[in-house]
């Protein structure tokens, strides 16, 4: 597929996973990647279980990106 079509695709393509707390996560059908954002309400834990390193969360603190924590740890 031409790339410049998959990018396309992948921006119009995140579909809503749950609800869980104060935090929506979604995912994006074409590249995999996982996102989280905060809606403001209240003050509730992120699901790491969910969320891969490299996803991104939108929190109260802003946009970061999750680390490696395995390859953190090691250093």
């Amino acid at each position: 597929m031409d790339l410049g079509v998959r990018w396309l695709r992948a921006l119009f393509s995140w579909s809503l996973v749950r609800k869980d707390g104060s935090w929506t996560y979604y995912e994006n059908r074409v590249t995999g990647q996982r996102r989280c954002r905060w809606d403001g309400s209240r003050y509730s834990h992120v699901d790491y279980d969910y969320i891969r390193p490299g996803d991104i969360v939108e929190g109260p603190f802003g946009r970061e990106v999750v680390p490696d924590i395995v390859n953190v740890a090691a250093d």
